[in-house]
C-alpha cells in the first residue's frame, strides 16, 4: 500500500505531540496518530514512516523488539571493541609512563654528575687567582 499525507500535520503544544493523518486508496485506509514532539516540519515520507512504525508497534511489537535486540547485540559488540581498545591504550600508557620514569632517572643521574663536576670546578682555584696572589 502506498500512503500519502491526508491533512497537514499540526503540533499540539498542550500534549507535546504532532497529529499526523495518512491514507491509502487501495484499500482505502485512514490512519491518525499523535507522534511525540513537534515533527510537523519533517518530510512527508518520514512522517508516513513514523506513523506506520507507531501502528506496527501497537499491533505487533515483535518486529520492533527484534530490531531492538539486534541493536543491543551491535552495541554489545561495540562495547567489547571499546573495552579492548581501552585495555590496549592503558597498556601503552603504562609502558610510556615506565619508560618516562626510566628516562627521568637517567636524566636526574646525569644532572647530579654535572652538578658534582661543576662543584669540583668551583672548588679548584683558577689560574687567574693564583697569578694575582703572587
Amino acid at each position: 500500500m502506498k500512503y500519502e499525507i491526508l491533512n497537514k500535520p499540526y503540533f499540539k503544544p498542550a500534549i507535546n505531540a504532532t497529529e499526523v493523518q495518512i491514507y491509502s486508496n487501495a484499500p482505502y485506509t485512514v490512519i491518525t496518530r499523535d507522534l511525540s514532539g513537534d515533527v510537523a516540519d519533517k518530510p512527508d515520507d518520514e512522517l508516513i514512516r513514523l506513523v506506520l512504525d507507531q501502528v506496527a508497534i501497537e499491533y505487533d511489537p515483535t518486529d520492533k523488539l527484534n530490531q531492538l535486540d539486534r541493536a543491543l547485540v551491535t552495541v554489545d559488540e561495540k562495547l567489547k571493541e571499546l573495552d579492548e581498545i581501552t585495555k590496549e591504550s592503558k597498556k601503552r600508557l603504562d609502558e610510556a609512563i615506565k619508560e618516562s620514569k626510566e628516562q627521568t632517572e637517567v636524566i636526574q643521574g646525569a644532572f647530579v654528575e654535572v652538578m658534582d663536576l661543576v662543584g669540583k670546578l668551583m672548588e679548584q682555584p683558577s689560574n687567574d687567582t693564583e697569578t694575582k696572589d703572587n
